[in-house]
């Protein structure tokens, strides 16, 4: 099934130290794939205070809490930011030109959430507005510290049906290798990886496994 044009938003979790690298990376992206300016919000985590502001257009909050990707699910249910669908992105992701087309197009009609893919799917996916405001306390305790819980709403949480995008269009393991390249211009050597379920890629700084330590350089 395809959903009606305007019922996504597109969030993308950021913070101080990334965005100014991240944030020119991933939207031209967005909008080269179709997605306007105000289908987008930034949310921007570790500042000293909150205040909003715009890159290129697109609204972005900046926000004291940090809590990695559930950032910007936590403003969305913390400030009622009201839309049918949000579908939460990484700073480190591009989207490619079939991105929002593969986007509007689940599996199901009327899912409360769909992954990427199978976990671990880095919590990336489209969750439904009254879905994500269900478990406004569980996304509030979480606040400067989502790592630990990645992927819990999508694939912990087994109060509802969690659908993969477009299996038919990945193999087994779901991405390809992409080689490793210095996405950002930092000198840091990223694992891209991109999921042809979405035409989406993502530039991976931790992925062997579970590690002992985060690595947060961008």
């Amino acid at each position: 099934m395809t959903l009606p044009p305007g019922s996504i938003r597109f969030c993308i979790s950021t913070c101080k130290k990334f965005a100014p690298h991240t944030i020119p990376v991933i939207i031209p992206s967005l909008l080269a794939a179709g997605i306007k300016q105000e289908e987008i919000l930034i949310v921007n985590g570790g500042h000293l205070v909150d205040a909003s502001t715009s890159y290129k257009g697109v609204p972005m909050l900046l926000r004291q809490q940090n809590s990695f990707e559930y950032t910007p699910l936590i403003e969305i249910v913390e400030q009622t930011l009201e839309s049918e669908y949000w579908f939460l992105l990484h700073d480190t992701c591009t989207a490619g030109p079939l991105f929002k087309q593969l986007a509007y197009k689940p599996p199901v009609e009327a899912p409360e959430k769909v992954a990427m893919k199978r976990t671990p799917s880095m919590s990336i996916g489209l969750y439904r507005y009254d879905y994500l405001t269900a478990h406004k306390e569980r996304l509030q305790r979480w606040k400067q510290w989502g790592v630990p819980n990645e992927d819990y709403i999508l694939w912990k949480l087994e109060d509802v049906p969690c659908h993969v995008y477009h299996p038919d269009l990945h193999g087994p393991d779901e991405w390809n290798y992409q080689g490793h390249a210095d996405s950002y211009g930092t000198g840091m050597q990223r694992r891209i990886e991109y999921f042809p379920q979405l035409d989406l890629s993502k530039a991976k700084s931790n992925w062997q496994g579970v590690q002992p330590h985060l690595c947060i350089d961008i």
